[in-house]
């Protein structure tokens, strides 16, 4: 193996500017070879709208591959991080939003593409996408054919479309967005993986896949739409009026953040059906408010903030029905994260060993070795220790 000392290899000095971050123990054969394909890429500059006046600045494309850390591939706009991030409300009402766009952030043409394609169809490894300050008029397909990508992470971006194969993306855990105008995945079918979503002010989202309800493993769902300096007309078009019925299937979704949902009519019942979950809302409109609180509020801790008008909290006054609970989650067991074992321990704190039995018995019902263990280890980490008496013994 050809090692190379520490330090980072400049590809091309030219646009874009590319870096390959390395330790000693990576491999010059491999790394020259993605050199070979990513430095045939010609990025133009690209102008800046800057306080001071126009700049113009290059693409950046890091990747990083070193010794027992997963390979994370980086594309953005700008080679400097700008003080004000590339805000999509300001721009919503404004006819000539592309042109806007394309001082923003880089939109990616087809030479790209086709470049890009040949990378990662030669980098089946990569785990971690960011995309910083980018337009994709449709977000490649053969990205989401990488079959080992386990996150994604959107700063600025623009994405006008996903392709259908996002859906099969099976080792995907986070999606997390910010200061972006991208709209959604049309499912999530097969995304079984899926642990996180995380959508900062992505304020063109409409809606959330009707079938999230798939994503067994979902633990948190956090959205918060951008709703300052846009004009009233296109707030009624924008956002999410409510969650799809089928969340109410996920028996790890122990957490909800919603802020900034002005346009939310209500949240489905069925999402009460697994209780074991905080539901935030805040700044948040639901029309039938009275309804909401005696049908989900009365099964779910609810801590609802409402554009300072009114506050509401049900800790302290919803009676959980341990039975049900166990009910219900008994034909799941075997898609359970420990989080949810956390959620039971922490409701029921004087049905601990009970728990603890619980979770023994669905150790002993499973033949998945991996399930297995992970109920072991939690059983170990939170059985009772038994204390014994320092001392002698004499017999």
């Amino acid at each position: 193996m050809n090692q190379i000392a520490n330090s980072k290899y400049i590809v091309k000095e030219t646009n874009p500017k590319i870096f390959f971050e390395y330790d000693s123990q990576t491999d010059l054969k491999n790394l020259l070879k993605y050199s070979k394909i990513l430095k045939e890429l010609d990025v133009q500059q690209r102008k800046w709208q800057y306080p001071q006046g126009w700049v113009f600045e290059k693409v950046k494309i890091v990747v990083s591959f070193k010794k027992n850390q997963p390979i994370i591939f980086s594309l953005q706009g700008s080679e400097k991080k700008f003080p004000d991030p590339y805000y999509v409300s300001n721009n919503i009402h404004h006819k000539n939003k592309d042109e806007l766009d394309r001082t923003r952030c880089y939109e990616v043409k087809k030479e790209d593409v086709k470049i890009l394609r040949l990378f990662f169809e030669i980098s089946p490894s990569i785990k971690g996408c960011m995309f910083e300050r980018i337009w994709f008029h449709e977000f490649p397909i053969f990205i989401c054919s990488s079959p080992n990508i386990d996150g994604f992470n959107f700063y600025s971006c623009r994405i006008d479309k996903f392709p259908n194969n996002f859906k099969d993306m099976f080792n995907l855990e986070t999606i997390h967005m910010k200061f972006s105008w991208v709209k959604m995945p049309n499912s999530f079918a097969n995304c079984k993986n899926l642990r996180k979503i995380n959508f900062e002010e992505a304020c063109l989202i409409d809606k959330f896949p009707d079938d999230i309800g798939n994503c067994l493993k979902l633990q948190k769902l956090i959205y918060a739409e951008s709703y300052m300096d846009i004009p009233a007309q296109a707030r009624k078009k924008i956002g999410i009026t409510s969650l799809p019925p089928s969340i109410g299937k996920i028996p790890n979704l122990t957490k909800i953040k919603l802020t900034g949902c002005v346009n939310l009519r209500s949240l489905p019942e069925e999402i009460a059906f697994f209780p074991l979950k905080s539901i935030i809302l805040d700044n948040c409109m639901i029309r039938d408010e009275q309804k909401f609180l005696k049908t989900v509020g009365k099964n779910v801790l609810i801590n609802w903030y409402n554009l300072g008008a009114s506050y509401f909290d049900n800790t302290g006054e919803i009676k959980f029905d341990f039975d049900l609970i166990i009910e219900r989650l008994s034909p799941v067991f075997e898609c359970l994260e420990t989080n949810v074992f956390e959620m039971l321990i922490w409701k029921f704190p004087k049905k601990k060993k009970l728990i603890i039995r619980i979770l023994e018995q669905w150790t002993e019902k499973t033949s998945n070795l991996e399930i297995k263990r992970k109920f072991q280890d939690f059983v170990s980490n939170f059985s009772p220790k038994i204390e014994i008496p320092k001392g002698k013994l004499f017999l």
